[in-house]
């Protein structure tokens, strides 16, 4: 989760001893606001153990879609898509860019002779560590946790209220409920803009 229970009932006023509202709400809210970020900013945020299998560029570098990059368990390059050992690729011969999630390779040593990603289909295996947590060295910054705790206040409040996915205006004669397009904060979609992936599809 990108912020815990405790510190979203903290933010929106909720004691710890206060019952009434049970924590699988918040729970559920706070996961899919992490839904609605990834989705807009086109990029995953929360930590987590990822395998993917990637397409080769034929260029030095290749992107990952969850960064920051904490640690890179393996690279294996392979174009029958088998992943043997014989496959792998040494640490020392990539260089990693861990904020924006790049990963380099800048000379080659045998078995695996490349010092660029080949041109190929799902021909790159990468085990990696990648995002942020609520704990350890790499934490979501001040600004997407209080961006984070923004957007489920408001869910939570448009929750209670029971005008989920509605908003209103008025005119001369009627007042007219409408569904939303999106129910992201403007305050929030500005923090939003700053970690948006620029750098692959």
């Amino acid at each position: 989760m990108l912020v815990t229970v405790a510190d979203a009932k903290e933010y929106m006023g909720i004691g710890s001893a206060d019952f009434s509202i049970p924590d699988a709400i918040i729970e559920g809210m706070i996961n899919a606001v992490g839904d609605i970020f990834d989705n807009e900013l086109n990029r995953t945020l929360e930590s987590a153990t990822f395998t993917m299998h990637l397409d080769g560029t034929g260029t030095q570098s290749i992107f990952v879609p969850a960064y920051p990059i904490v640690s890179i368990t393996s690279i294996n390059i392979d174009s029958d898509r088998v992943f043997g050992s014989d496959t792998l690729v040494s640490p020392g011969d990539y260089v990693v860019y861990n904020s924006r999630g790049e990963i380099t390779m800048y000379k080659s040593t045998y078995p695996v002779r490349y010092n660029y990603f080949p041109i190929g289909k799902q021909n790159i295996k990468i085990v990696y560590v990648g995002g942020y947590s609520t704990t350890g060295t790499v934490t979501l910054p001040y600004d997407l946790q209080k961006a984070a705790k923004d957007q489920v206040k408001f869910l939570f409040k448009k929750w209670q209220s029971g005008e989920e996915g509605l908003t209103s205006y008025s005119s001369l004669n009627s007042n007219v409920n409408l569904v939303e397009a999106t129910d992201i904060l403007p305050m929030v979609n500005r923090v939003l803009d700053k970690y948006r992936n620029y750098y692959h599809g």
